[in-house]
């Protein structure tokens, strides 16, 4: 049984007080969620340096319930719900703009061979398989010490090799107990630990199709495996929120999952979001620069990045109270800055903040924050930026 499954929303989501809160004043949110955060490590006496002791208590306990086999508490439990959380938080308003939802889903992963086969990453449930493309979804680790999940992701070489990293970043890094690995494509998994990854929250993985290696932006740093995740070197000090890697569609301009495949050499650029701003590798992850950005704030509280079609890449940073974004247009070319949606919310960047471009069109983007930003450029260059969250009747 597996409760916090379903009673795990967004931050603050657990009492009808927060949901009230969240049209009003999602400024607001963000500061009584992170609020909500630093009560729960006070009463449980969790520094800031206690996370890697509290882990491996964990697992000591784990190991002793499951009879030191690590295949966890075994036993007849059945779950007894619930199994959605009523009137769920979206930043709409009118009618269905309250709906069930299920809890945290922290990463995605898609089959690169299979469209309709899906992993997600939970932050309070664990790894969740679908083989019909979302239709039903069975749990894959409960057996497993931690059921906090921050990244998810295939090996475009082998797809039956997927990966998984505990703990969801900086929110529940005190659960992190290292990388999940599974042979079969994400039915069976199998605990890690990892030298330094004990607790440590994953933001992110990524896996280059040349060669296999493994990148890992995580609480502790970002971490590179050679060998599928048996063992690790540390790249970066420091945290890391995020990671794109440049990838060449077989097709020009085709995801995977519109019939393409991904190829690549290895060893090719690498940019990683961090506390420093931005850093950039031009070999795969074993080497890093920073990369200067024009107008960038005074100290960084969130860095997502991506790369988009024909070596174009993005910058989406939270810093001085404020969001900002910047964009190459090229590979090798200098960032140049962009004017962020006027309504962004920053508040939450410690927790909400991603960007995504399609790799197959160079005039839109996506910017996740508190809410998710459209933004299409005009014949002008300008950008015009449409809130796909605030919608004022129907799903948001």
């Amino acid at each position: 049984m597996n409760t916090s499954r379903a009673a795990a929303g967004i931050p603050g989501a657990h009492a009808e007080e927060e949901v009230k809160h969240l049209t009003a004043s999602p400024r607001r949110l963000g500061a009584r969620a992170r609020a909500h955060l630093e009560q729960f490590r006070l009463r449980r006496g969790l520094g800031r340096d206690d996370a890697p002791a509290h882990a491996a208590a964990r697992l000591r306990a784990f190991s002793s319930l499951a009879g030191g086999d690590g295949g966890g508490p075994h036993g007849g439990w059945r779950p007894l719900g619930p199994f959605a959380i009523p009137h769920g938080q979206t930043h709409g308003s009118g009618a269905r703009s309250r709906p069930a939802v299920a809890g945290r889903v922290t990463a995605v992963a898609v089959d690169p061979a299979d469209p309709g086969h899906l992993l997600v990453g939970t932050g309070g449930g664990g790894v969740w398989e679908s083989r019909d493309a979302g239709q039903s979804w069975r749990p894959a680790t409960d057996r497993l010490p931690t059921p906090a999940v921050g990244a998810v992701a295939f090996d475009p070489r082998d797809p039956a090799v997927a990966y998984a990293g505990t703990g969801q970043g900086g929110f529940t890094a005190e659960l992190g107990v290292g990388l999940l690995r599974s042979l079969d494509g994400g039915g069976s998994w199998r605990l890690l630990p990892g030298d330094g990854l004990l607790g440590a929250g994953f933001d992110r993985l990524v896996v280059d199709p040349g060669t296999g290696r493994l990148l890992a932006a995580t609480t502790a740093g970002l971490y590179e495996s050679a060998d599928r995740g048996d063992s690790w070197t540390r790249r970066l000090a420091g945290p890391v929120w995020d990671l794109s890697l440049a990838a060449t569609w077989q097709d020009a301009g085709t995801a995977p999952w519109r019939g393409g495949a991904v190829t690549g050499s290895g060893g090719g650029e690498v940019l990683a979001g961090c506390a420093a701003g931005l850093c950039r590798s031009g070999d795969g992850g074993a080497s890093w620069v920073a990369v200067l950005l024009p107008s960038a704030p005074s100290a960084f509280d969130r860095v997502a990045v991506c790369h988009g079609p024909a070596g174009a890449a993005w910058v989406f940073a939270a810093g001085d109270g404020v969001g900002h974004l910047w964009h190459r247009d090229r590979a090798g070319a200098a960032f140049q800055v962009v004017r962020p949606p006027a309504d962004l919310q920053s508040q939450q960047a410690w927790y909400a903040w991603s960007v995504a471009a399609p790799p197959d069109d160079p005039e839109v983007l996506f910017l996740g924050a508190a809410g998710l930003h459209r933004g299409a450029r005009g014949p002008d260059g300008r950008w015009s930026w449409v809130d796909l969250a605030a919608r004022p009747a129907g799903d948001a």
